[in-house]
């Protein structure tokens, strides 16, 4: 029947080439018109995954809830000259709030105005003590400085409190010089610091700024980046930052993200001394989108190009090659005009499959040219000539076909949606290259052969006379032998094979998205990213956010609360004790300046004080402070108005810092409702909940690091999401959906190519090239330091389908063959193999020069892998082929034939031996794995028994033991050490720490363990400790989870009526507390409960009676 098909199909080829010609180009001028009308390039991350799952949807209500908080993130170089960053901050605010149509929101300044009367509350209460301390002991310095606000006056002020000193010990102490000192330097006299601040801005030269040397006297220090001038800054102060929200743009105008770029490009112009660039969400993924773009115009050009010269130089012709390439450009139109109907987007991964086409689509129409031009060379017409290719070599083609679509069309079954698209596309856009080749590559040649005379005749070849390839496959068995030898290596190289989740790491290494991120990381120690958690009221975000600062993997977690500073009332009553300290200072205007003979004066009466005491101080402290004076003598001596600039400037920041202190010495009190609105947009979601911002302990994009973080944050808050959350989650489902992709499409294809030969031996003879070529791919990647990643692991479907390929092609003309023992190699398919497998590593290879490293890294792995293939296919199978046709041969010999089922197969033989020596292998492997977690788990249940002992010694005394509880606690620990999926210890955890009555602790150990394993068990525990702890709502939840599990467990629905009563549903309390005594008569708890209740029940037997 598929004879009959292809048949009609060949004919139609031949007899109505230009209607099938002209059906083809209209079916693509129509793709190609819908193509650029609908197709659109969707690259968030979001569109990767389907919302179905739990982590999208928690994802999804953060966002809804704070649609503008996970917007770019702009990075400004704050050193070396901050107030210039500011500057720059400042203009790059005001071009972004300007553009409304790209921005929808810059957070970039808090005013300070609106901390103008109250920044001093945010000090800790040790910090204020410090500041007020310190102003009383400078009480006396400031008034009588303030009098006279002179330079004179200052230097005479410091050689007055330096006479009082005793001995030259105390003086020391005075100058903060004796390391020995019980003071501290913050708060004894004015210090060598002080003095050295305002001795180098002194000689600070002209225009290098001002800078304030009060800040030990009466600067309120340890302000953070949102009270220093109110700009957001990293913790460590080196940077500033911008989050920009962006907009949903203008139709057919630029992105977003690159009209943000293009402002922040002005900026920079105007401030080229300023380092600046953009990080963060949408930055991250805008830099992916623009590389990606680039990357995949760049390898289609490649792909073509090299596919051209890769066709035309082996067939010494060019018009069949761009035959073969009209063919594969319809059909790649074909695939774009489907992916839109069918899709309407590609994605980030997706966009990839116009090169796999590119590099696979063009092996069709390879295969049927080389049998086309073998009859044609053989004296066939035309039409026997098409008839050959479309029917003989369009079987094999169709069936390899379908082994690749079915290794892609596997991922639709993910829950993956990115890769699912990736293999939907593909496997359609292969078949519709089939389809092209089929139908628009024999009506070209019917065209152009219709009145061509066949070429001259082959003459045979005679048997004595081999060929260079003869010679090489003389003796097959050393080749098998040699082969089998080089991929035992897999054994031991394989399970070395890493794997990197590092998202950051497939992105373009120079991309400034990416570079400012790992600055980021680098200079302040905290990434762009941060988890979220959200809570219905303040106070439970606060205790989420306390619960969080616990976790080492956490560097800090922030709530509205963290802006509202603690201890109001205690710091009001500190600054209220100032304000008769501070109110009478008054810095007096400065009158024309005065003689410069007074500040020599008192500046050479502190050398000599100074120099004194750096003769029996070790220390240079005092020395260099006296080299500082000496300087100042000689320019006081060349110019005696030297200082006069500094001296009022010096004024002149003391008169407005304790004019600034008064506005903070009676501040109003700060609250939820009082704080800029910024800040609430910030913290307080559209519908009221409260959010909690969880930032990572150093850089979390790694794998490791980023598993150890969200596991570690679900142990406080099972529903925490985020970017960070978000990308583990999705990277988690898109490894696994790989997994199970790369797991089907081989039972896909095995299955398929046994259906297909009907023949075990074939089907495993079709097997060998993926054998051998996939344990060398497996080896060099070990020996080359490379790594499996979210992008090149879609090699391996694409590795499966190439590899059965070829075998399937090579075995379809090896079975035609009258005589099994003649080289496969020397024939059409030979030709046909090698130029495809040539053209589909070079299509692969063009993806190599991508700037983006995970389409780079694919390129990679798909050449290597694909070249592995191809040496295991003209080496590896025909050797075997020799094998096997020797024997069948010698078989039919010496029985007059060959007799299916009882011809001995030496190659089956040799795949047994192998499949043998592999299972041998493995076994140890699998076997010490097995053992491990096994005597692992052994282990840890022992300590689990251990420490239930020492529970119920504790449980024995009166009151009970806490010690002994403590014990099982360690007891317990440590059995997850050894297996941390060990729920029973969880449990037990749970009861011990709802034993201590730490209540938050004992939930989050319940609910890990019905994470690790959700059995009704479990769920009942989780049940009862959050009726312990009065929240009915959640207990309710607990038990129906359970309930899901055994509908029948007569505890869970007691646990639910309980839920039910406390809740007030009572009249649905009594039907749980009913269906409880209905699957356990005997269940005494739950009777009494109806009881209670004023319900009456059965006696037990009467009930189990009935």
């Amino acid at each position: 029947m598929r004879t009959r098909l292809f048949d009609r199909l060949a004919r139609l080829d031949v007899e109505r080439p230009y209607l099938v010609l002209a059906a083809a180009l209209i079916l693509s001028i129509l793709a190609v018109l819908y193509t650029r009308a609908r197709l659109e390039f969707r690259t968030g991350q979001d569109d990767l995954i389907s919302g179905e799952n739990r982590a999208s949807r928690d994802y999804l209500r953060y966002t809804h809830e704070f649609p503008d908080l996970d917007g770019a993130i702009i990075v400004v170089r704050a050193a070396p000259e901050p107030r210039r960053a500011e500057r720059f901050v400042e203009a790059l605010a005001a071009r972004l709030l300007a553009d409304k149509a790209n921005v929808k929101s810059v957070f970039y300044r808090v005013d300070p105005g609106l901390f103008s009367d109250r920044a001093l509350l945010y000090l800790s209460t040790r910090d204020l003590k410090t500041l007020a301390a310190r102003i009383e002991d400078h009480r006396e310095f400031l008034t009588d400085y303030a009098a006279a606000p002179r330079l004179a006056t200052f230097f005479s002020l410091v050689n007055r409190e330096a006479n009082r000193a005793m001995t030259s010990r105390v003086m020391s102490d005075f100058l903060g010089t004796n390391p020995s000192a019980s003071r501290d330097p913050s708060e004894s006299g004015l210090d060598l610091g002080t003095l050295n601040a305002v001795l180098r801005g002194m000689l600070a030269p002209a225009g290098s700024g001002f800078v304030s040397p009060w800040a030990a006297m009466v600067g309120a220090g340890g302000q953070n980046g949102v009270l220093r001038d109110g700009f957001i800054a990293t913790e460590n102060g080196k940077y500033l930052l911008l989050h920009v929200a962006p907009g949903d743009g203008v139709k057919g105008g630029p992105d977003p993200v690159a009209a943000i770029e293009d402002d922040l490009n002005a900026v920079r112009a105007q401030f080229p001394d300023v380092e600046a660039g953009m990080t963060g969400g949408p930055a991250l993924a805008y830099s992916e989108q623009v590389s990606t773009e680039h990357d995949i115009a760049l390898a289609s050009v490649l792909a073509v190009a090299s596919n051209a010269l890769l066709v035309i130089v082996p067939f010494r012709a060019i018009v069949e090659p761009l035959f073969a390439l009209v063919a594969l450009l319809v059909g790649v139109a074909w695939s774009f005009g489907f992916t839109t109907l069918a899709v309407g987007h590609l994605n980030l991964l997706s966009a990839v499959f116009t090169s796999i086409l590119a590099g696979i689509g063009i092996n069709f129409p390879i295969h049927m040219m080389a049998r086309y031009d073998e009859a044609r060379r053989r004296g066939a017409a035309m039409p026997q000539g098409v008839k050959l290719a479309v029917v003989n070599t369009g079987l094999g083609v169709v069936a390899s076909a379908s082994i690749m679509a079915l290794a892609f069309v596997m991922p639709v079954f993910s829950k993956f949606k990115g890769i699912a698209e990736l293999g939907l596309v593909s496997a359609a856009g292969l078949f519709l290259c089939l389809l092209s080749a089929l139908f628009v590559f024999p009506a070209l040649v019917a065209i152009r052969d219709r009145n061509r005379p066949p070429g001259a005749k082959l003459k045979s070849v005679k048997p004595e006379t081999e060929s260079r390839l003869g010679v090489l496959f003389r003796r097959p068995w050393i080749i098998i032998v040699v082969a089998s030898v080089l991929s035992s290596g897999v054994f031991v190289l394989a399970p070395k094979l890493r794997f990197d989740q590092n998202l950051l790491k497939l992105q373009a290494e120079n991309s400034e998205a990416v570079r400012f991120e790992n600055k980021l990381l680098r200079d302040s120690g905290r990434s762009s990213w941060f988890a979220v958690s959200l809570a219905k009221t303040r106070d439970e975000a606060e205790r989420l956010a306390a619960r969080y600062r616990k976790l080492p993997e956490v560097s800090d977690a922030e709530t509205i609360a963290t802006y509202i500073p603690d201890r109001q009332a205690q710091k009001r009553s500190i600054l209220a004790s100032l304000k008769p300290v501070i109110d009478p200072v008054e810095v007096e205007p400065l009158t024309n300046p005065k003689d410069s003979a007074a500040l020599a004066n008192e500046l050479k009466a502190l050398k000599f004080k100074l120099d004194s005491a750096a003769a029996g101080d070790p220390s240079s402290e005092p020395a260099q402070t006296a080299e500082l004076i000496g300087e100042a003598l000689s320019r006081l001596k060349t110019n005696p108005h030297a200082f006069d600039t500094y001296e009022r400037a010096m004024a002149s920041d003391l008169a407005e810092k304790l004019a600034e202190l008064k506005r903070n010495l009676s501040p109003g009190e700060i609250t939820e409702a009082n704080l800029p609105r910024v800040l609430r947009d910030r913290f307080i979601g559209a519908s009221g909940v409260y959010l909690v911002q969880v930032y990572p302990r150093g850089d979390v994009w790694g794998d490791a690091a980023l598993h150890r973080f969200v596991t570690a944050l679900r142990t406080v808050d099972p529903d925490v999401t985020g970017p960070p959350v978000q990308t583990y989650a999705m990277a988690t489902m898109m490894r696994h959906g790989y997994e199970r992709a790369a797991a089907l499409a081989l039972i896909a294809v095995f299955v398929f190519v046994f259906a297909d030969f009907r023949n075990m031996r074939d089907t495993a003879l079709a097997t060998v090239p993926l054998v051998f070529g996939g344990a060398w791919l497996l080896e060099a990647m070990v020996l080359l330091g490379w790594e499996f990643n979210l992008a090149n692991l879609f090699a391996i479907p694409i590795i499966i389908g190439t590899g059965v390929d070829n075998g399937v092609n090579m075995l379809y003309r090896w079975r035609e063959e009258q005589n099994k023992t003649d080289l496969i190699l020397t024939k059409a398919v030979g030709k046909s193999v090698t130029i495809a497998s040539l053209t589909t590593i070079a299509g692969f290879a063009a993806l190599i020069p991508a700037t983006h490293r995970g389409i780079s890294s694919l390129g990679w792995v798909l050449s290597v892998g694909v070249g592995f293939i191809f040496l295991a296919t003209v080496i590896v199978l025909p050797a075997l082929f020799k094998v096997i046709g020797s024997r069948t041969d010698a078989s039919e010999t010496m029985s007059g034939g060959e007799k299916p089922g009882r011809v001995a197969s030496a190659g089956m033989k040799a795949l047994m031996v192998g499949a043998l020596c592999l299972a041998a292998a493995l076994y140890p492997v699998v076997s010490r794995a097995t053992n491990t977690h096994a005597s692992g788990r052994a282990e840890s249940n022992r300590l689990v028994a251990q420490a239930e002992q020492l529970v119920m010694q504790a449980g024995q005394a009166n009151p009970v033991d806490s010690s002994k509880i403590n014990a099982a606690i360690a007891k317990l620990h440590q059995a997850l050490k050894i297996d941390p999926r060990n729920d029973s210890a969880y449990v037990d955890l749970g009861f011990c720490y709802s034993v201590l009555r730490d209540a938050d602790t004992a939930v989050d150990m319940y609910r890990t363990a019905t994470m690790i394993n959700p059995s009704p068990g479990n769920f009942k525990e989780l049940a009862d400790i959050y009726l312990r702890m009065g929240e009915p709502e959640k207990a309710l939840m607990a038990a129906n989870a359970g309930l899901e599990k055994n509908p029948r467990d007569a505890r869970l629905w007691n646990a639910k009526g309980l839920a039910l009563h406390d809740l007030l549903r009572t009249s649905e309390a009594i039907a749980a507390f009913r269906n409880a005594v209905h699957y356990d008569p005997r269940l005494e708890v739950a009777r009494q409960n109806l009881k209670a209740l004023g319900v009456s029940v059965e006696a037990p037997s009467a009930a189990k009676n009935r």
